[in-house]
């Protein structure tokens, strides 16, 4: 990973865990301390996520999950809903670096998620739930905050929500009114892989001001 990009993330979830949030002008003004005094506790961040097959973003947490680990500065614990056991997971390598959950549903809109996703809250006790997708974000970042009063981090990684033929036209209206209207109540912030994903997520409701630019990086080892 291109270094600056853990210590960004790092810096970012630190401060969600020692601050009440109401005062969003520390992350913006980069000549202020991003991390006040640190507790005792060490910092948990649990990721939620669909599946951990091999994706850009799936890869992208694994990256940053990893190096964490190896750097000892920080706890990751790993929620999914499906996919775990697939011929070509991630499952492995989440493991070695992280505690993984299988919560196995058929949504994040589901009856059984919320059950489970609200025991998962409880026995791990995250200081960070970390959505990495527009629906974990909207009913797993909904269940943290106002159930548990747990930070909330939202993820964007492309210009867009998945492909309007992906769904029926009212579907996608739907989802796209809810994932503005969401990202104004549920998220403290919302890491953004650009300036241009943050603009044009912006054009749908997102806060420009919860919005933290980290670009994804390259690793200069492998390429």
């Amino acid at each position: 990973m291109v270094t600056k990009l853990i210590p960004s993330v790092l810096e970012l979830f630190k401060f969600l865990k020692s601050s009440s949030c109401t005062d969003l002008n520390p992350l913006l003004n980069p000549t202020q301390n991003l991390m006040p005094a640190a507790k005792n506790k060490r910092l948990k961040v649990l990721h939620v996520l669909v599946d951990p097959l091999p994706g850009g973003m799936e890869v992208m947490m694994l990256n940053v999950i990893k190096q964490q680990h190896n750097e000892n500065v920080c706890d990751n614990a790993v929620a999914i809903i499906m996919g775990a056991d697939e011929p070509n997971s991630l499952r492995s390598e989440i493991e070695a670096v992280a505690s993984f959950h299988n919560l196995d549903c058929k949504s994040f809109f589901s009856r059984a998620f919320y059950k489970k996703f609200r025991q998962l809250l409880k026995a791990e006790q995250p200081d960070v739930v970390h959505a990495w997708s527009y629906d974990s974000g909207l009913v797993a970042g909904f269940i943290a905050r106002f159930m548990h009063r747990t930070k909330v981090v939202w993820g964007l990684h492309s210009l867009g929500l998945p492909s309007r033929d992906d769904y029926t036209a009212l579907r996608y209206y739907i989802l796209k009114t809810m994932v503005g209207i969401g990202s104004r109540l549920i998220p403290h912030r919302v890491i953004s892989c650009s300036n241009s994903a943050t603009n044009a997520h912006v054009k749908f409701g997102y806060p420009r001001k919860r919005c933290v630019n980290i670009a994804n990086g390259i690793d200069v080892n492998r390429f």
